[in-house]
C-alpha cells in the first residue's frame, strides 16, 4: 500500500504541474498587453482612437438615445418620448429613480472612458519607444479627454470623484471631490493639454483634439 500511495501522489503532482503549464497560454495575436501598446506609436494611436470610438457609443457624450443630448432633451420637454422604455419614460415624466439603468450607463460608461485615458497617460509616461513629439500629442489628448468627461460628470451629478489613476486599490476607496475642486482639476488638465497639443489636427477628419479645441473648452 505504501508503494501504491507514493505512486498516486507522484501522479497527482505531475498532473498538477502539467495543468499549470497547460493554462499558461500566450496572448492572442489579436490582443496586446498594456506595455506592448506603448512600444509603437501606431498601437498607441489605436488605443487613443478606441477612446473616441467609445465616446461615440457609450457614456455622457454618445449620440445614441442613452446619451445626454437625448436624455436631457426628454427631461426638459424639448423632445417627447413615445416608446416603451420605462427608464426613458422616467426622464420624460421627471420621475427618475436611482435604479434607472440609463443613469448607471452614464456613470459607468464615462468613468470607463476616463480609466482608458488614465491608462494612456501612465503608459506614455513609462514609454521610451515613442518620440517626444508623439508622446506630447497623445498626452495632451488624454488630458483633454479626462477634463472634458469630468466636465459633464460634475454638471450632471455635482460632487464626483476626480479619477487620475488606474490603480484599483486607490480607485475603490476614492471619495467624491467637491464641485469647486473638480472645476480646478478640469482647468488644470485642460491647461496642461493646451500647452502640449499641436495646432494641427492629428487626423484629416478633425475629429480629435488639437490646441484650439483645448483653448475653446477652457473658455
Amino acid at each position: 500500500m505504501k508503494y501504491i500511495n507514493r505512486i498516486i501522489v507522484a501522479i497527482i503532482v505531475c498532473w498538477l504541474y502539467s495543468c499549470e503549464n497547460f493554462t499558461e497560454v500566450d496572448t492572442p495575436q489579436s490582443q496586446l498587453t498594456s506595455p506592448a501598446v506603448f512600444k509603437n506609436v501606431t498601437t498607441a494611436n489605436a488605443a487613443m482612437a478606441n477612446i473616441y470610438a467609445r465616446l461615440r457609443e457609450d457614456g455622457m457624450v454618445t449620440g445614441t438615445p442613452g446619451g445626454l443630448s437625448s436624455l436631457m432633451a426628454n427631461y426638459s420637454d424639448e423632445m417627447q418620448f413615445y416608446g416603451s422604455s420605462i427608464d426613458m419614460e422616467q426622464f420624460n415624466n421627471h420621475t427618475i429613480v436611482p435604479s434607472n439603468s440609463l443613469i448607471a450607463s452614464l456613470w459607468n460608461g464615462t468613468y470607463g472612458e476616463i480609466y482608458a485615458a488614465n491608462a494612456i497617460l501612465e503608459g506614455l509616461a513609462n514609454s521610451t519607444a515613442i518620440s517626444d513629439e508623439d508622446k506630447a500629442r497623445l498626452t495632451g489628448e488624454a488630458l483633454f479627454l479626462r477634463g472634458y468627461l469630468h466636465f459633464y460628470l460634475v454638471n450632471v451629478f455635482g460632487d464626483v470623484p476626480y479619477v487620475t489613476s488606474t490603480d484599483y486599490n486607490n480607485n475603490t476607496t476614492i471619495f467624491k471631490t467637491s464641485q469647486a475642486q473638480v472645476w480646478q482639476n478640469i482647468i488644470s488638465d485642460l491647461t496642461q493639454a493646451e500647452s502640449v497639443l499641436p495646432e494641427n489636427y492629428p487626423v484629416i477628419e478633425r475629429v480629435r483634439a488639437n490646441k484650439a479645441v483645448a483653448t475653446a473648452m477652457l473658455s
